[in-house]
C-alpha cells in the first residue's frame, strides 16, 4: 500500500494558486486528447469493475479491509472501528462530507480541515466569470509518495479520507491543495480511507490520469465553493500519545453497481472534478441546484439511501452548461428530466413559479410577465 498525493508543485503554489483566479484567460491544454483518454480509464473501469474489486480486496498493508454498500453503513464501519476516539478529521472529499454527516448523529464532533485551511483573504477579490490564471498547465500539480511511520506520537483522532482514485495494486491517491492532508497522515491516531467502488481503477497511471484532470478541470470551481461555505472554524489541540497508527480502507458501493447497469451508466464516468457547477445558473445563484451535488445523491439512491429534492429537481433550466463544462460530457439534466416526469406520473404539479414563467411565455413572450 503506497499513498500519493496530486498537489500544486511547490508550496508558493499551493497556497496562492486558486487565489491568482483573477486573469480570466484559458489554459493551454490538449483538451480534446486528455478528454478521449480519460475516457477510455472510465470506460475500462466500469469493464472490469468485478475484477478490480477482487483484487483490492486482497491488499496488504491495512489494519483491515471493510466493505460497505450505503453512506449509513460506512459511518457503521467507523463507528464499530473507532474504540474512544470520537474526533473525526476530513477532507474536502464530497463522500467523506456525507459519511461525517451521519458520524454527527452518532456523537462524533467533525472537523473540516479543507475549510479550516482557508483563509478569505488568499482569495479575494473574487473574480466575475471564468478565471483560470494563465499558467496553469499540466505542469501546474504533481505527484508525492508521502511516507509516515506507523509507530510514534499520534494524535487521538480519525482521519477520514475520501480517496480520488484507487489502483487495483494498491495505490491510494488523493488530491490536496493545502496541507490537510499530508497533516493528517501524520498526525492521526486511526486513518479510514473511504474508496467509492467507481474510484477503482486497473493502473497507477491510470490513477495519475484521474486526479490530474480533477485537479485541473475542477480548479475553476474552487472558489465558488469556498465562497458559498467560508466554513473556516479552528482545529482543535489534541495532545499526542505513543501508539500505533491505525490504517483501514472502506470500500463503499453507493449505488454504483446498480447504476453501471442502468439507463443512466453514463453517470459511473464522473469524476468528481465539480467542473459542472462552474457556469450553471442555479448554482450560480446560490440555487438549490449543485449538478455536482445532484449526480452524488442521485447515484446513492440505486442504494435506497439518498434523496434527491423536488427543488433541485425543478431548478434545472436544461441549458445543458453542465455538460459543456464536465471533461467527460456527462449531460447531468437527462435524469433531472427524467426524474421530472416520475413526478408528473405520481401526479405531483409543477411548482406555481413555474407554471407563472409559462403563462407569461405563452401570453407575453417573456418569462416575467412584462
Amino acid at each position: 500500500m503506497r499513498v500519493k498525493v496530486v498537489a500544486p508543485v511547490s508550496a508558493r503554489k499551493r497556497f496562492g494558486l486558486v487565489g491568482k483566479l483573477s486573469s480570466g484567460k484559458a489554459v493551454r491544454l490538449d483538451l480534446d486528447n486528455i478528454r478521449s483518454e480519460l475516457k477510455r480509464v472510465r470506460t475500462n473501469a466500469a469493464q472490469k469493475l468485478g475484477q478490480l474489486l477482487e483484487k483490492v480486496k486482497g491488499l496488504n498493508g491495512f489494519e483491515g479491509i471493510l466493505f460497505a454498500a450505503t453512506l449509513e453503513e460506512a459511518a457503521g464501519v467507523i463507528l464499530q472501528m473507532a474504540g474512544e476516539l470520537r474526533y473525526v478529521f476530513l477532507n474536502n472529499s464530497q463522500t467523506a462530507r456525507a459519511v461525517s454527516e451521519r458520524l454527527k448523529r452518532k456523537g462524533f464532533d467533525v472537523v473540516h480541515t479543507y475549510d479550516c485551511q482557508y483563509k478569505p483573504s488568499m482569495y479575494e477579490p473574487a473574480p466575475s466569470g471564468r478565471a483560470i490564471p494563465s499558467d496553469v498547465s499540466w505542469n501546474s500539480f504533481g505527484v508525492e509518495e508521502l511516507r509516515f511511520e506507523t509507530q510514534g506520537q499520534f494524535k487521538p483522532y480519525i482521519a477520514l479520507l475520501g480517496v480520488a482514485a484507487l489502483s487495483s495494486d494498491g495505490d491510494i491517491y488523493l488530491l490536496q491543495h493545502f496541507r490537510n492532508i499530508s497533516d493528517l497522515l501524520q498526525e492521526a491516531e486511526a486513518v479510514f480511507f473511504l474508496a467509492g467502488l467507481d474510484k477503482i481503477l486497473e493502473t497507477s497511471e491510470d490513477c495519475e490520469l484521474q486526479v490530474w484532470c480533477m485537479a485541473i478541470f475542477g480548479l475553476e470551481a474552487l472558489l465558488p465553493g469556498f465562497q458559498k461555505r467560508r466554513e473556516n472554524g479552528l482545529i482543535p489541540e489534541l495532545l499526542p500519545r505513543e501508539v500505533e497508527q491505525r490504517r483501514y480502507l472502506i470500500l463503499l458501493d453507493g449505488g454504483v453497481r446498480s447504476l453501471i447497469g442502468s439507463p443512466f451508466a453514463e453517470l459511473f464516468f464522473c469524476i468528481g472534478c465539480r467542473a459542472c457547477n462552474i457556469l450553471c445558473p442555479s448554482f450560480i445563484e446560490n440555487g438549490p441546484l449543485s449538478p455536482c451535488s445532484f449526480l452524488f445523491s442521485f447515484r446513492h439512491t440505486f442504494s435506497g439511501e439518498d434523496t434527491v429534492s423536488q427543488e433541485e429537481i425543478w431548478a434545472c433550466s436544461g441549458c445543458q452548461a453542465c455538460k459543456s463544462m464536465c471533461p467527460l460530457g456527462i449531460d447531468v439534466s437527462f435524469p433531472i428530466m427524467e426524474l421530472r416526469r416520475e413526478l408528473l406520473r405520481a401526479g405531483i404539479s409543477v411548482p406555481r413559479w413555474l407554471s407563472e414563467v409559462r403563462t407569461h411565455m405563452k401570453e407575453r413572450g417573456n418569462p416575467f410577465g412584462w
